[in-house]
């Protein structure tokens, strides 16, 4: 075997000795010059396109809010490690495990603004009404000929997956805090943002720059989280109702001024917690508890009732004629209470104190399990 490769070495040899003067003298020269302008040709449009792709990027920088810190994860989601083997089955593999080291929270999300993309928190607090600026915002359509105001979800316009927010709440620590400066006095400011293209050159060169660095252009909007009456009046923002599902809400462009709406059918009473829980625009109930490994199941297989889920595909936003709803329905309609055919995934809560706080990692102690008969 030696000897064969020894024989194809030398012979390769004698080619390179025989061919290598004629391909270099086949190869034009070219000056210096040359090279250094078609170097410049061939560099220098990406890196224009990266300058200006930056300097758009710098200026939504720059109208950060003052004052404030964004809320969410400074590393990376806690969900990364969501498919190992361990949250398969949802509970401990024996007896002997104890609750503090398998019944923790994971991950924990709040959404300001309904349908659109979440944001992944590693402590948060509770309120009366839920998460703390968990829905406060809402997307609405406007009926021109009746002037109504209708809340509009994922199953209308499945692009709002598309859309990601930023809640933005005021911090003492942060070098711009003016205790009386506008976006302070708001209690915080939510950011907008969408993939977007302006017309024209520029804009047409800023995407390209964008795609070299794997991002897309966008354009954003903010909303102040809670005007003051003195911002309300100076902006001229006025109210308007709004229709979501079967009950109105007064609402105030983005921002809304909720009244108190009580909660009823499994909610506790007054009586029992000591004061009436209420929502705002969350669903039913404002807290809602998904194990991961049901979420798993239902992935590879495609309780909290719910109506008919979005089939869309929360990185794409594109639709899908049946599923996951499809699955969900048919695998997991497990309350007789809900009607045949309604996929329950989760559970549903409320606060039963006015104001709390959860981190993630924080131990979940079954008190007391049974039957679950959802009430319409």
């Amino acid at each position: 075997m030696a000897a064969i490769i020894e024989q194809y070495k030398q012979l390769a040899e004698q080619y390179y000795e025989r061919y290598s003067e004629q391909l270099w003298e086949a190869i034009p020269v070219f000056s210096t010059t040359t090279y250094v302008l078609t170097t410049i040709a061939v560099c220098l449009p990406p890196i224009i396109a990266l300058v200006i792709y930056e300097r758009e990027q710098a200026k939504l920088l720059a109208e950060q809010p003052q004052g404030c810190r964004k809320l969410g994860m400074k590393i990376e989601s806690n969900l990364l490690n969501e498919f190992d083997k361990k949250f398969s089955e949802g509970r401990p593999p024996s007896t002997e495990e104890t609750s503090a080291e398998w019944w923790r929270l994971k991950s924990m999300w709040i959404y300001p603004v309904k349908s659109c993309k979440g944001v992944e928190l590693n402590r948060g607090t509770i309120i009366s009404t839920g998460m703390e600026y968990d829905l406060n915002a809402n997307t609405p359509e406007k009926d021109k000929a009746a002037h109504k105001w209708e809340f509009i979800t994922q199953r209308q316009f499945p692009l709002l997956a598309n859309v990601r927010t930023e809640m933005w709440m005021p911090d003492q620590s942060v070098d711009t805090y003016k205790p009386h400066c506008d976006d302070v006095e708001s209690g915080g400011v939510i950011i907008m943002s969408f993939p977007w293209q302006e017309p024209g050159w520029k804009a047409a060169v800023a995407r390209w720059g964008g795609s070299f660095l794997g991002r897309v252009p966008e354009k954003q909007f903010r909303v102040p989280f809670d005007p003051t009456p003195v911002q309300i009046e100076k902006a001229g923002y006025s109210f308007e109702k709004m229709t979501i599902w079967k009950d109105t809400v007064n609402s105030l462009n983005l921002e809304i001024d909720i009244p108190e709406e009580e909660v009823h059918k499994m909610a506790p009473t007054k009586a029992e917690i000591g004061y009436q829980p209420v929502t705002g625009f969350q669903d039913s109930y404002p807290l809602h508890l998904v194990n991961l490994a049901s979420v798993r199941d239902v992935e590879s297989k495609m309780p909290t009732t719910r109506c008919k889920l979005p089939n869309v595909d929360q990185s794409t936003g594109q639709n899908h004629a049946s599923e996951p709803d499809k699955t969900l329905r048919s695998f997991r309609a497990v309350d007789e209470g809900a009607g045949p055919n309604v996929g329950c995934l989760g559970v549903q809560m409320i606060p039963i104190s006015k104001e709390s706080a959860l981190r993630v990692g924080d131990e979940i102690t079954v008190l007391e399990t049974g039957e679950h008969r959802y009430i319409k």
